[in-house]
This record gives structure tokens, C-alpha cells and sequence, in this order.
């Protein structure tokens, strides 16, 4: 009789919990499985965020996605989103939620944090780095607006190149990495790391003036290593630094960039994805690169980008302006 009156209230308390619940998540209850934008956790087309009609996706990443947003007047904008999806989902609604209590806190403090991190990079001012609009929040998330700039992105362009037989020259390579590498010296200046430097993230305005793009992955440095860790959690794979493929990290410094230049550098002059730093910390197969350079390019560039390269960061050059020296120099 007992166990009979126990099992009744347990009973009558989940039909309790399954009722509150429905009626909880009634109004946003998460996407139907199927293969549309929005479960796949994209905002879909004509949906607004702020005003700015979502015309298309950039790219959808691990920690954001990336969007060209439309103004009233017609202005082009990039709305990065902030969107972890190892722990975040996309509701009915269209705002976004965490699966879990436990990851609530570690999304809040990420929405936080990058929104924090763009009104700094508001403070930011060059001709080589994207254009500061906006951040704030909605969607229950965090967004980041830039200027769109127009142009081919590097990887395009040195994917182009490849393609019809006629490799990136040398003199060029230079040329446009003496610039970005000024881009990011502006940024170290000024206390931030960008943490993702890529191909894709840098847009040519014309043929050889770079713009690095994205932002919204920046940080600050961690200026007390007592109180301070940088997430690391947005990276991309053969462009990111072994030190990135920790989840937080203690150990991030301009060198960390160097590095994201180095993997760049060698994306244009072979068309390949260097092989994941961490798995080169074990395995480092990155010589079969270099190999592929030799007829093509001089041993003092590859020389230049084998030191970017280096597996620990103590080994690689933290000095941005010695860097462009080496590059303009032969």
C-alpha cells in the first residue's frame, strides 16, 4: 500500500513536470529535425535582427555564425552571431537557448564577454581592419555588426590562382602580408589578439590592400595570468596555433597570430590547409608542404614561414614589426 501511494505521486508529479514543461516550451519548443536553415541553427532568410534584414549566410562556424545583413536604406552589413554549438540550440522562436543548466553559465559569460570585447573594438581605427557598426544583444544571444567590405577574399583569390596553373607570385605574397601584418599590429597595439587570421577573414579591397575581417573572435590579452584565461573556443583548424586547442589558455600571445600568419602564407602558396597544430605536436607532417614550395618560391619566404610555424610559441617571433622586415627584405 505504501509502495502503491508512492508510485501514484511519482506518477502524478511527472504528469505535472511533462505538463508545466509543454506549456513552457509551447511557444518555443526547439526546431523539427530537418535539413532547413533554422535547424541548422540559421537564422533563416528575411528574418531581422535590429532593424537589418538577414539577405544571406557568410558561413556557419563552431562558436558563430556570419551573415550579410541588409538595412532600410540598403547598407550591407556582416552580423556575426554569437552561437556555440557544442552546448547552444535554435529555438522555434528564433532565439537561441542552452541545453542545459550547467552550460547556462558558460553561455551567459561567452554572450558577455563578446559583447564586452567588440564595444572595445570599437576603439580600434584603420584602413586595414573591418569597420565597427554595432554590438548588442538580442535573440538571446550576442551579435556583432562590421562594415561589409566588398572584394574577393584571399583564400578566393589565391584558390583562383591555383586552379588555372599561375601560383600567387612571391612579390605579391609579400606585399599583401607586409599589410595584414600592419592590420595586426594595429590590434596588438591596442591589447587585442584576433586569434583568427585565415584567408577567409581577409577580404581584398583591391589587388593587393588587405582587410582583415571578423572580429568578434578577438580578445583581450590576459594581462594577469593569476586572474585572467582567454577563451580559445572559437578557432579554425590548420590556421589555429597548438596553445588555441586548449579550451582556455593562460598561454595566448601575439606570437599566437604569428602563427595564424604563418598557416596563411603557406595556404597561398600550395592551396592546402596546414594538418591541425595539435595533431603536428605528435605527428608534424607539415614538411610535406614546405616540399611542395621549393621551385616555386624562395628559401628565405619559406625560411620566414617555418619560423610562423613553429609548434611552440616560444619559438615563434612575437614582433610584428621584425616580421615585416624579414617579408620586405630578401
Amino acid at each position: 500500500e505504501t509502495w502503491a501511494k508512492i508510485k501514484g505521486v511519482a506518477i502524478g508529479y511527472s504528469l505535472f513536470r511533462f505538463l508545466r514543461i509543454s506549456r513552457m516550451e509551447k511557444a518555443e519548443a526547439p526546431a523539427p529535425a530537418s535539413k532547413d536553415a533554422l535547424t541548422e541553427g540559421l537564422l533563416p532568410p528575411d528574418s531581422v535582427v535590429r532593424g537589418y534584414r538577414i539577405a544571406r549566410v557568410i558561413r556557419a562556424g563552431q562558436s558563430n555564425n556570419v551573415y550579410v545583413g541588409i538595412s532600410p536604406s540598403g547598407q550591407e552589413v556582416a552580423i556575426k552571431e554569437y552561437f556555440p554549438r557544442k552546448f547552444a540550440r535554435r529555438l522555434a522562436s528564433g532565439r537561441i537557448g542552452v541545453a542545459t543548466e550547467k552550460s547556462k553559465a558558460k553561455f551567459e559569460a561567452g554572450v558577455k564577454g563578446f559583447v564586452n570585447e567588440a564595444i572595445a573594438l570599437a576603439e580600434i581605427k584603420s584602413d586595414l581592419l573591418a569597420h565597427y557598426v554595432a554590438a548588442f544583444r538580442e535573440n538571446g544571444t550576442a551579435y556583432l555588426m562590421t562594415v561589409m567590405e566588398p572584394g574577393e577574399t584571399l583564400e578566393a583569390w589565391a584558390r583562383r590562382l591555383i586552379r588555372s596553373g599561375e601560383y600567387p607570385k612571391e612579390e605579391d605574397l609579400r606585399l599583401i602580408f607586409w599589410s595584414l601584418l600592419h592590420a595586426v599590429q594595429v590590434m596588438h597595439e591596442r591589447g587585442f589578439l584576433h586569434l583568427d587570421i585565415k584567408p577567409s577573414n581577409v577580404v581584398m579591397r583591391d589587388e593587393f590592400t588587405p582587410i582583415l575581417i571578423d572580429l568578434g573572435g578577438a580578445r583581450r590579452f590576459p594581462h594577469d595570468p593569476q586572474k585572467h584565461t582567454v577563451s580559445v573556443s572559437n578557432y579554425t583548424p590548420g590556421f589555429a596555433a597548438p596553445e588555441q586547442h586548449q579550451e582556455r589558455s593562460l598561454e595566448l600571445g601575439p606570437s599566437t597570430d604569428i602563427y595564424g600568419i604563418g598557416a596563411s602564407i603557406i595556404y597561398c602558396m600550395t592551396g592546402k590547409i596546414p594538418p591541425l597544430g595539435i595533431d603536428r605536436l605528435k605527428n608534424d607532417t607539415i614538411s610535406e608542404l614546405f616540399k611542395r614550395c621549393q621551385n616555386r618560391y624562395s628559401q628565405h619566404l619559406i625560411d620566414i614561414v617555418e619560423g610562423c610555424l613553429k609548434t611552440s610559441m616560444h619559438d615563434r617571433s612575437s614582433n610584428i614589426r621584425e616580421l615585416q622586415n624579414f617579408i620586405s627584405s630578401r
